[in-house]
C-alpha cells in the first residue's frame, strides 16, 4: 500500500470513528438532559469535559510519548531499546497514576463546594466525580499496550474498538436509566465501561502487535525516565495551553452565570467538539508514518505529507465551519427543540456559542498537522510555550 493510501484509510478509520461518537451524542445528550434537567445534567459536562481533562495532565504527556518511542526504535529495529522506553513508560505512568489518587479524592469530596450543584445532587457529584476518576485510571493503565496498533498503523482496530466502548457506555447509561433512574453516577459507570472496553482491547492486541514486547521492572531505566519526562513535559505544557481554550469554559459559566446555563452552553460546544475531535484524529493518523519517515531519514517525504495534509485539512475545515453556521438554528431546533426545559432563548443560546467556537476553528484546526511534524521528530518545545501563551490570552 502506498503513502496516499495508507494516509487516506487511516484517517477515514478516524472520521469514521469520531462520526460515530457525534452520531451517540445526538441521541444520549438529549436523553439524559430530558431525565436529569438541565440543572442536573451540568454536573455531566463539568467532569467529562473540564475535571477530568485536567486530571489527565498527571498522564497524558507520558501516554503520547510512549507510541513515538516504540514506533521510532522499532523502525530501526531496536527491539530491546523500544521495550525499555516501553517499561519505563509504562511504571512511570503506575507512578504518577498514585500521585493523581490524592488529587481525585480531594475533587471528589470537595467537588459540590467549588463548583455550583444543582441543589439536593450534591452526594452524587461526589460519586460521580470519584467514578469518573477510576474511569482515567483504567485509560491510563492501559493506553501504554495501545503503541501497538499505533506502530501498526491498525486505526481501523482502534476505531473499531472506540466504537464498541461508546456502545458499552450508551448501552449502560439506557439500561441503568430505565430500570433504575435518572443519575449522573450511571454516566459515571458508562464512562468506566467505555474505558474498560478500550483497556481489555489494548493490552490484547499490545503483545500481537509488538512481537518480543516485554513489560518488567528490570529494563526501568533513569535514563529514560529522564528522557520520557523531558519530552513530556513540552507535551505537557501544549496539553495544558489546548485545555485553556477547551476545558476552562465551562467551569467559569458555574462560577459566574449558572448551573443550567453550563448545559446550555454544552449544546454548542459539542459541535465544537466535533469538529477539533475530527481534525484531532486525523492528524493522529499521521503520527506513525512520520516518526518513520523521521528514523529512517526521509525528510523530503516527511515534508510533502505535511504540506499535502495542511492542504487538505483547510479544504475541509473551511467550508464545514462555514455549513454548520449557515444551518445551526434548523440544527439545533431539530436537535434539542424537544427536549423538557428547552425553549426558544436556549436555542438562539446555543446558536451563538457555536458560532463564536467554530469560526476561529477555519485557523486553529487547519495548521494541527505541523504539530503531528514536530511531535514525530521531537521539537515541541517552540510550539509548546507559543501555545501556553495564546491559552492564557483566551482565558
Amino acid at each position: 500500500m502506498d503513502t496516499k493510501q495508507r494516509v487516506f484509510l487511516n484517517c477515514l478509520y478516524n472520521v469514521a470513528g469520531r462520526g460515530f461518537a457525534f452520531v451517540i451524542s445526538l441521541f444520549l445528550i438529549p436523553f439524559m438532559v430530558d431525565r436529569l434537567g438541565k440543572g442536573a445534567f451540568a454536573i455531566v459536562p463539568l467532569v467529562m469535559y473540564s475535571i477530568l481533562p485536567f486530571l489527565e495532565l498527571f498522564t497524558s504527556g507520558v501516554a503520547t510519548s510512549v507510541g513515538r518511542y516504540v514506533t521510532l526504535h522499532r523502525a530501526r529495529r531496536e527491539i530491546d531499546e523500544a521495550n525499555r522506553y516501553f517499561s519505563t513508560s509504562f511504571f512511570l505512568l503506575v507512578g504518577l497514576c498514585l500521585v493523581a489518587t490524592l488529587p481525585i479524592l480531594a475533587m471528589s469530596y470537595y467537588f459540590p463546594t467549588i463548583l455550583r450543584v444543582e441543589p439536593g445532587w450534591e452526594i452524587r457529584s461526589r460519586w460521580t466525580m470519584l467514578l469518573a476518576g477510576v474511569s482515567f485510571f483504567v485509560t491510563a493503565l492501559s493506553s501504554p499496550f495501545g503503541a501497538g496498533m499505533y506502530y501498526r498503523e491498525r486505526f481501523d482496530l482502534r476505531n473499531l474498538f472506540y466504537v464498541a466502548g461508546l456502545l458499552g457506555k450508551v448501552t449502560t447509561v439506557v439500561l441503568l436509566f430505565s430500570l433504575i433512574g435518572a443519575n449522573t453516577i450511571y454516566v459515571a459507570l458508562g464512562m468506566i465501561a467505555a474505558a474498560s472496553v478500550q483497556g481489555v482491547a489494548n493490552l490484547l492486541t499490545g503483545y500481537r502487535m509488538l512481537p518480543g514486547l516485554k513489560t518488567s521492572w528490570h529494563l526501568f531505566s533513569k535514563q529514560k525516565m529522564r528522557e520520557v519526562a523531558a519530552f513530556s513535559f513540552y507535551l505537557l505544557i501544549s496539553k495544558i495551553s489546548t485545555l485553556l481554550f477547551i476545558a476552562t469554559d465551562i467551569v467559569l459559566i458555574n462560577w459566574f452565570i449558572g448551573n443550567e446555563e453550563v448545559t446550555t452552553y454544552n449544546f454548542g460546544a459539542q459541535v465544537a467538539r466535533l469538529m477539533r475531535g475530527f481534525a484531532e484524529t486525523s492528524v493522529y493518523a499521521l503520527g506513525p508514518l512520520l516518526t518513520s519517515f523521521y528514523a529512517t531519514a526521509q525528510e523530503e517525504r516527511l515534508r510533502g505529507v505535511l504540506l499535502k495534509a495542511t492542504r487538505v485539512m483547510h479544504l475541509i475545515i473551511a467550508p464545514t465551519s462555514i455549513f454548520l453556521c449557515v444551518l445551526a438554528i434548523p440544527f439545533m431546533t431539530a436537535w434539542i427543540g424537544h427536549v423538557k426545559g428547552v425553549d426558544e432563548a436556549t436555542i438562539r443560546q446555543a446558536v451563538s456559542v457555536l458560532w463564536v467556537l467554530v469560526l476561529p476553528a477555519v485557523i486553529n484546526l487547519s495548521v494541527m498537522p505541523a504539530f503531528s511534524m514536530f511531535l514525530a521528530m521531537g521539537r515541541v518545545q517552540g510550539v509548546a510555550f507559543v501555545s501556553l501563551g495564546a491559552g492564557v490570552a483566551n482565558v
